[in-house]
């Protein structure tokens, strides 16, 4: 923790509820902040006067209510929900509680057993790798197969700047490469979004998760994260406890096998007990080791740059694997190899083929990553063969994914994203 000497609980609400939020400012008359340290050295010095910082904080805190204002008016159940809530602070009696835990009910997904895959974060950048790791645990898994996309939760977070509208549109770019990459196995798979499952029935999963979060101590929240994450928002308390409401309503009456990644092995582990606690059968949790496709060692390079894109074009892929790491002989760390072995197995390509000129040896042709890793690390396979020939057999995969970008929802999408990634270049400059 940071020795707060001011003691200011108006800059701990600007610092921690507004600030959280990826991309935001701060606007106070003619003064625009876009980072809480300047905003509090004005404060200090006097430039920022008490009363105008009171007064924005409360138009920004008002704004970002309305939302949740307006959902409580016009939606008939939550407005019933918190005419009850309402009645228990005066004291009122409620009626005798019910018998069984209030929690969201799933009817459309039946009863039979889930194999649950939660999608990944969102944020400016859709990974093809994201979309190969997602696939592969759907694969992996028995019984009905569901994937759920927190898209309330990220915005909790402030993922993706806390725009829904870009929450969204990562969320059908990684759907689009999903079912462009493998269309059989995710037509087998029911694709939940949170958002319209909680508005199903709004009263019994708030109140769910706020049972939630009378249940969950804050040190348990901060050991549901992750392990390079800490807690320093308001937003991560909230996403963890819905978190608990998504896997209690998923867990209802039904056996569930909830598979992630490391990052949220701990989050799965207590949303397990919480629904455990309830009465239900504790969900199994799976975990999957992340795909390691980053064509640079970690911490060189930008994102952008060191991993394939859902929206990559043929001129950015033949650039990226150009640029890409790939010692001779090194077979420990090779994304070139790596990209291959996806090839042949998440793309089901036949056969990769390597290019050459006669007197080199001529085209080389491989239908498992074994033969080609021996000859690699063998240096009888040079780097600059085998560099030019993925990105010509990678740029040949895409092909179903850069026929559906083509499409005026999806152009839309990828417009949005690269304007959020835009904006959060221009702020690091």
């Amino acid at each position: 923790l940071v020795q707060d000497e001011l003691k200011n609980p108006c800059l701990d609400y600007i610092k921690y509820t507004l600030f959280s939020r990826e991309a935001y400012t701060f606007k106070a008359q003619d003064r625009i902040y876009e980072n809480f340290e300047d905003l509090k050295k004005d404060f200090i010095r006097g430039e920022l006067t008490e009363t105008l910082l009171k007064e924005t904080l409360a138009r920004e805190v008002n704004a970002l209510l309305e939302p949740v204002r307006n959902h409580f008016q016009q939606d008939e159940e939550a407005r019933k929900l918190l005419e009850q809530v309402s009645a228990w602070r005066r004291g009122e009696d409620l009626g005798p509680a019910k018998s069984s835990p209030t929690h969201l009910k799933l009817d459309d997904l039946g009863n039979e057993a889930l194999f649950v895959v939660v999608a990944p974060p969102p944020s400016e950048l859709v990974l093809l790798s994201d979309v190969l790791e997602v696939l592969r645990s759907l694969g992996s898994g028995k019984g009905k197969r569901v994937l759920w996309i927190q898209d309330w939760s990220a915005r909790a977070r402030g993922a993706a700047g806390g725009s829904a509208e870009c929450i969204k549109a990562y969320y059908d770019l990684l759907l689009h490469g999903l079912h462009s990459v493998d269309p059989q196995l995710m037509s087998e798979v029911a694709v939940r979004w949170q958002g319209e499952a909680i508005l199903s029935g709004p009263s019994d999963y708030w109140t769910s998760v706020i049972n939630a979060g009378r249940q969950s101590s804050l040190e348990a929240i901060r050991g549901a994260l992750g392990e390079e994450e800490n807690l320093d928002s308001a937003g991560q308390v909230v996403a963890t406890i819905m978190h608990l409401g998504d896997v209690l309503a998923l867990a209802g009456g039904r056996d569930v096998v909830l598979c992630s990644g490391p990052s949220t092995r701990n989050l799965n582990a207590l949303a397990a007990k919480h629904a455990e606690s309830y009465g239900f059968s504790a969900p199994q949790i799976e975990t999957t080791e992340p795909l390691s496709l980053r064509l640079q060692t970690k911490g060189e390079g930008l994102e952008a740059d060191t991993q394939i894109l859902v929206t990559d074009k043929e001129m950015d892929i033949n650039r990226k694997f150009k640029k890409a790491f790939c010692e001779p002989g090194n077979l420990n760390f090779c994304p070139p190899l790596n990209w291959v072995e996806a090839l042949l197995s998440n793309f089901k390509m036949d056969e990769f083929v390597v290019k050459r000129k006669e007197q080199n040896g001529g085209n080389l042709e491989y239908t498992s990553v074994e033969r080609l890793k021996e000859e690699f690390g063998e240096e009888s396979l040079h780097p600059g063969d085998l560099k030019p020939s993925l990105a010509k057999a990678m740029n040949a995969a895409m092909l179903s994914i850069r026929d559906g970008m083509k499409k005026a929802d999806l152009k839309k999408a990828q417009k949005k994203l690269d304007s959020y990634a835009k904006s959060l270049q221009k702020k690091k400059k």
